[in-house]
């Protein structure tokens, strides 16, 4: 079986639309992480889990899937931003932005089904490496807790 990385390695031949690449690893993320799902204990865990050990975990999450997303795009030569957020559904959300090639960035959001169709997301930072941000991140969830009690 290929690894992430080495499937990644397939999608360069395949054009530069990074779009139709990104559906096609959303594909392969929803594929290989199907069976015996690992729920991520907090956002912390989600966003610092590196890519391949989320991926052979098989955590599902927004953080894991920006996290392997990103490694994949990467790893093929794209521009990739992690973006740290909100939506109405969570208030800590994660989703990526990739450059294309007209040199502007693209937001998408593997996590979700039309990962194109972003209009609730609220960008609160975005890094290239979560631990930029870190402080931010605290802060969200800290927040978020504080409010889940109250």
């Amino acid at each position: 079986m290929k690894t992430y990385l080495e499937y990644a390695e397939t999608l360069k031949t395949e054009g530069s639309d990074v779009i139709e690449i990104a559906k096609k690893i959303q594909a392969y993320i929803n594929k290989n992480l199907v069976s015996e799902v690992y729920h991520p204990c907090s956002i912390l865990e989600s966003r610092f889990t590196p890519g391949e050990i989320a991926f052979a975990l098989k955590m599902r999450s927004c953080g894991a899937v920006t996290n392997i997303a990103s490694e994949m795009l990467r790893h093929i030569g794209y521009k990739v931003k992690k973006v740290h957020g909100t939506t109405p559904a969570s208030p800590d959300h994660a989703w990526i932005k990739v450059e294309d090639s007209n040199k502007k960035w693209v937001s998408l959001d593997l996590s979700q089904e039309e990962m194109t169709d972003l209009k609730s997301h609220v960008e609160i930072a975005d890094c290239a490496e979560w631990e930029e941000i870190n402080d931010i991140l605290l802060k969200t969830h800290l927040r978020f807790i504080s409010e889940s009690i109250d």
